[in-house]
């Protein structure tokens, strides 16, 4: 179970109340909640971290990737900018002699779409990508017995094609 405070107390990056504000943690973590299905299990049943279960891990990067989004946001519009524009991490920068970049794929996810906008949202993406996946056994085989290898790669998918 994520709460408000124990979210400040494992994210601190959001503790500024103003610019963060709990009313968006709470719309995030009832999004969250129904955007994680039955194989991220159940909550905690306490905000304790050391009894956290996936879907806990899960929900708090969730409201955090949707937080810093905002965030960033918020800043357009202070700024006078749009605040519902979107951009990519940014690649190359030049202010007077001085240029900087960045290698940009290192970081990125292939078919991330919005959650590659975030750290969050990647971390979050490669969680979900693992749920799910299931146990995968690979053994060496046993010489003599029928049907025995490496890994079995399911049902043909030619049924009585090949005898």
């Amino acid at each position: 179970m994520i709460t408000y405070a124990q979210f400040i107390l494992d994210l601190p990056a959001f503790a500024n109340a103003a610019a963060y504000p709990q009313s968006s943690f709470n719309l995030y973590q009832q999004f969250a909640s129904l955007m994680l299905t039955p194989p991220w299990g159940q909550p905690s049943a306490t905000a304790d971290p050391t009894t956290y279960t996936m879907y806990d891990f899960g929900m708090e990067l969730i409201i955090a990737h949707y937080l810093d989004l905002d965030g960033q946001s918020n800043k357009r519009a202070a700024t006078g900018g749009s605040p519902g524009q979107s951009s990519g991490p940014i690649s190359s920068k030049a202010v007077g002699p001085v240029n900087i970049s960045y290698d940009t794929a290192i970081a990125a996810l292939e078919d991330a779409g919005q959650w590659g906008l975030t750290t969050y949202g990647t971390r979050f993406l490669q969680m979900a990508r693992l749920i799910g996946a299931g146990p995968t056994q690979v053994t060496p085989g046993y010489p003599g017995i029928a049907n025995n290898g490496p890994a079995w790669y399911g049902p043909s998918p030619w049924p009585g094609y090949f005898g």
